[in-house]
C-alpha cells in the first residue's frame, strides 16, 4: 500500500511527522479516513482519537480537536493538544473531569457552561482511551 506524510501538531509540540498507509480522523461530521492521493480537503476536527497505520504499526492518538489539511502528498492535522493513548496520565484526566463535573454542577454564575461541558467530553474520553489501552491484550 502506498505511504503519505502524516503530521500532527500542537501550539505546544509536533507530536508526529511520520509515513503511514491509512489514517482515520474524527470529523465534525463523522469519523473519515485518508489513504495516499486522497482529495484535498480541509476538516473540522472534533475531540476524539485519530488511528493511523503504517507498514510496522498501528497507533491511536487522542486529539482535543482541531483542524485537517489534506493534500495529495500528505496529511497536516492541527490539534488544541494532542496525545499518544498510551501516554494519557489517568490520575490527571480524572482530576479534570472532577473539576468539569464540579463546575457544571455548582451553578455558579458567570461559569462558561459550553467550556465546563468540552472540558468533561475531554477527560471522560481521555479516560475510556486510557482505560482500553491498558486492557489491550500484549500491554
Amino acid at each position: 500500500m502506498k505511504s503519505f506524510a502524516l503530521k500532527i501538531v500542537t501550539p505546544t509540540r509536533e507530536l508526529l511527522n511520520s509515513q503511514v498507509e491509512h489514517v482515520m480522523l474524527p470529523g465534525a461530521e463523522g469519523f473519515f479516513g485518508v489513504l495516499a492521493g486522497h482529495v484535498p480537503l480541509l476538516a473540522i476536527l472534533n475531540i476524539g482519537t485519530a488511528r493511523f497505520r503504517s507498514p510496522d504499526t498501528e497507533r491511536t492518538v487522542f486529539l482535543s480537536g482541531g483542524y485537517a489539511e489534506v493534500l495529495g502528498d500528505g496529511v497536516t492535522v492541527i490539534a488544541r493538544s494532542a496525545e499518544f493513548i498510551e501516554e494519557i496520565d489517568v490520575n490527571r484526566a480524572e482530576s479534570a473531569r472532577i473539576r468539569a463535573a464540579d463546575r457544571l454542577a455548582a451553578h455558579a454564575p458567570g461559569t462558561d457552561v459550553k467550556r465546563a461541558q468540552d472540558a468533561l467530553l475531554r477527560a471522560l474520553l481521555r479516560l475510556e482511551q486510557a482505560r482500553k489501552f491498558k486492557r489491550s491484550p500484549g500491554s
